[in-house]
């Protein structure tokens, strides 16, 4: 059996092949492995499709039957990658999903309710603080209506 294969005499170049397929394909699961050949068949048909329509020139078909298919297995596999453990496809989902709740919710259906829990203001305390014997600090409880100052009427800021 081992005198059929090609490469019996050379173990180490077996290896060093099966090792670079690993690398090559080691880093995809199963799903981008089928996202990867399902860019490629989606890719090819866009093509066909296209030239069968005759919506390209006869020259850009050979060039998109290049571009379209690695293009294609590339969105797949992308779609499929994880970010913090989510694939972008679900990701993509979720935003749309919510943008278009939120251009299909009616916005004359706002509540507001303000008028249901509107709260009494706080009472207010007037506080004086005493500084040897004498009051330093007082305060009423009431916003000042006007700023004062201490002197007489021509010094004050208009």
């Amino acid at each position: 059996m081992q005198d059929n294969l090609p490469y019996h005499r050379y173990p180490q170049l077996v290896d060093f092949l099966s090792i670079h397929l690993q690398r090559l394909l080691g880093p995809l699961n199963t799903i981008q492995t089928f996202s990867l050949f399902g860019g490629l068949f989606s890719g090819m048909a866009l093509v066909y499709l296209l030239a069968l329509v005759r919506l390209l020139p006869a020259a850009l078909v050979p060039v998109l039957a290049i571009l379209l298919p690695l293009g294609g297995a590339g969105g797949g596999i992308w779609l499929t990658w994880l970010i913090q453990g989510q694939p972008i496809y679900e990701r993509l989902a979720q935003r749309w999903a919510y943008r278009l709740r939120r251009w299909l919710t009616p916005t004359h259906c706002q509540i507001d309710s303000a008028d249901l829990y509107s709260a009494p203001p706080p009472p207010v305390t007037a506080v004086q603080i005493w500084v040897e014997g004498r009051p330093a600090v007082t305060y009423s409880g009431a916003p000042p209506t006007e700023y004062e100052t201490e002197g007489d009427a021509d010094d004050a800021a208009p």
